[in-house]
């Protein structure tokens, strides 16, 4: 008989094997995760016989709906092991957690889907499509240097305490948005420059840019003030990624266009709008 309980340290190792099964992640990133991410008292476990068959966690966030901040649960690491699928063990955990996260007090609960058809999946479990996202395509065709931008590398180069106060001022002007905590802040970071990736800030602006391929560069989240600082983002991004196309979110709808998340409020009273703001999460 399976049995659903929380994560305990010495089964972290298990965990972290679990995950290469499941995910095709770089072995950096795993570490990572573990090392700076995972919970033990927000993670569940479903064992059978001894042997940890499924997983997920369930990691404190804050959702800003109009005026009120509410707190959430973001399902994350849902995983079950291969020879175990198509048995109804992550149906068991699901419902499980979203009891435990009824009783912690959340009014919300959100996912990222990491494939499409696990957008339908889910909508049995009452989640619904959220958080849209627009990308244009576009392609500079002269140098610009856009001044007053620095751009940051690696953490050692980051002043992340003002960092973090300038992504989280904008995102608290959003109406429908996720919030982050400035530790959350901080690892998203880490993962970005794992990815090779860089923040570009201006007086009234910041991005974050990461290698798409060889020829394009993706921004993954921009936050300006005006036009004018968004233009100088835009250009410096190009600049320091000269000969790329650049994909750039738009509030629009673009080339490319997706709900990035799903989200399943945990109070009836609740009606999540459809058009709301997920920032920049792990990948």
């Amino acid at each position: 008989m399976a049995e659903i309980q929380y994560a305990r340290s010495e089964h972290r190792p298990v965990l972290m094997d679990l995950w290469r099964r499941c995910f095709s992640d770089k072995e950096e990133f795993v570490r990572f995760y573990f090392n700076r991410i995972h919970r033990e008292e927000e993670t569940l476990v479903l064992i059978e016989n001894n042997v940890i068959i499924a997983s997920l966690q369930m990691i404190p966030y804050s959702i800003k709906l109009g005026n009120d901040i509410l707190p959430a649960g973001y399902i994350s690491g849902a995983m079950t092991h291969p020879d175990y699928r198509r048995r109804g063990y992550m149906e068991q955990l699901l419902y499980f957690a979203l009891g435990v996260m009824i009783k912690k007090g959340y009014r919300l609960t959100f996912l990222i889907p990491q494939e499409e058809w696990l957008f339908d999946y889910y909508s049995r479990y009452g989640y619904q499509k959220a958080f849209p996202v627009n990308y244009r395509l576009i392609s500079i065709s002269k140098r610009v240097r856009p001044r007053g931008i620095t751009v940051l590398s690696s953490l050692q180069e980051a002043d992340t305490d003002a960092l973090y106060s300038t992504y989280h001022s904008f995102l608290s002007q959003k109406e429908n948005v996720v919030l982050k905590s400035r530790e959350q802040f901080s690892c998203m970071l880490e993962d970005l420059f794992l990815d090779q990736g860089k923040v570009f800030c201006c007086e009234d602006g910041i991005a974050f840019a990461v290698p798409e391929n060889d020829r394009q560069v993706r921004m993954k989240e921009t936050l300006w003030g005006n036009p004018k600082a968004r233009m100088k983002l835009l250009f410096a991004v190009f600049r320091y990624n000269y000969g790329k196309e650049v994909i750039e979110p738009i509030p629009e709808k673009g080339y490319y266009y997706h709900f990035s998340g799903m989200v399943r409020p945990l109070d009836e009273t609740i009606n999540f709008p459809e058009n709301s703001y997920m920032s920049m999460m792990l990948d």
